[in-house]
């Protein structure tokens, strides 16, 4: 063992559990942090007791939500610090779960995906929370049950920003990059735009990701991996190109947004201003609130 690990055959994921190298390689870097994440979780979950269950970022990982935030250490929920064994790389937090909020999803026992989507919404900041939230509710989260969850949640560490993100969250939004884009535009005062807008034109239905109907504006994010995967650079610009013109026809404005757009939110949505006519900024200060700092998701 000793020579595999200093030869690099295995990565160590704990103390008695190994990770095979080959299973990290030609990954970025947050398919890696993925990949790591899952192997603690398995590592650890083989060593708890019945009565405790995977939750938080863990259990988002369990769940194939894409995680933002790296973690260093498993979350788990204990009903009773009597039966918890010490581990450093084990995150106890100590409650009762209702039983409707644990399940079992690949073989772990983790919180419901629902619970999984209140709980890191109650402990990350909004937009990480608000990307596990869209992808949640885009592979089948019930929005109403997350609401009830929280109901039950009162007075907890959190609640605030947990409201905040489920009274935002979408789950028409299919990547992170479009919901950090749609974050922008709502802390920058703008309407709420629809996900995933419809427009007919004379080359079919096209979908933008985000759009503003009443303006006849478009939002499109555009990720590297959006082009990686689409054919030859030259087909895309021209197939773009052609659907582009098609939306103009329609009467729509696109604004093309990329990760570094985000970066700078405000000259991001006076480019968006610029193309239609908005009303005043709307106010939204609970997009600026934060989860718990005492118990941060590390």
């Amino acid at each position: 063992m000793r020579a595999l690990l200093s030869g690099g055959t295995l990565t160590r994921v704990r103390t008695g559990a190994y990770l095979a190298t080959e299973l990290l390689a030609d990954r970025d870097a947050h398919e890696r942090l993925r990949v790591l994440t899952l192997a603690r979780v398995r590592a650890v979950s083989s060593s708890l007791t019945a009565d405790v269950v995977v939750s938080h970022l863990s259990a988002a990982a369990v769940w194939g939500l894409p995680i933002v935030t790296a973690s260093t250490t498993v979350h788990v929920v204990s009903p009773s610090r009597a039966s918890a064994r010490s581990s450093s790389d084990i995150d106890r937090h100590w409650q009762r779960l209702p039983a409707n909020d644990v399940t079992e999803h690949r073989g772990i026992p983790v919180t419901t995906l629902e619970r999984t989507v209140v709980d890191c919404a109650c402990a990350l900041p909004v937009r990480e929370a608000l990307i596990l939230a869209d992808a949640a509710l885009h592979i089948g989260a019930d929005i109403d049950s997350c609401w009830r969850i929280v109901g039950r949640m009162k007075g907890h560490r959190g609640i605030r920003a947990a409201r905040a993100v489920l009274e935002y969250a979408d789950g028409g939004s299919e990547s992170p990059g479009e919901t950090t884009a749609r974050l922008a535009f709502l802390r920058a005062g703008l309407p709420r735009p629809v996900t995933q807008l419809a427009v007919e034109t004379r080359l079919g239905t096209f979908w933008g990701d985000l759009g503003w109907p009443e303006q006849r504006v478009l939002g499109e994010y555009d990720g590297r991996s959006k082009y990686a995967d689409a054919g030859a650079p030259a087909a895309v610009v021209i197939e773009e190109k052609r659907r582009e013109d098609a939306l103009v026809e329609q009467g729509f404005r696109v604004i093309r947004i990329d990760a570094d757009d985000v970066r700078h939110p405000e000259t991001l949505a006076a480019r968006l201003r610029r193309l239609g006519s908005f009303p005043p900024p709307i106010l939204r200060p609970e997009l600026s609130l934060y989860g718990p700092p005492r118990s941060p998701l590390r």
